[in-house]
């Protein structure tokens, strides 16, 4: 499966922090799931870049 999404927010830093906690609390969820039959390696990649204002 491939999948491509991009968003803008509007965030302040404080904010912006707090979503990168919670992406990251959801991302240690499922590192930590041990491999069973049928789990396929996925790599996922988050970048942030600043936008044009």
């Amino acid at each position: 499966m491939l999948l491509f999404t991009n968003c803008t927010l509007l965030l302040t830093d404080e904010e912006f922090s707090g979503f990168l906690t919670e992406i990251n609390q959801i991302a240690v969820k499922y590192m930590k799931k041990e491999a069973v039959e049928g789990s396929k390696t996925r790599q996922i990649t988050l970048i942030s870049s600043p936008s044009n204002e």
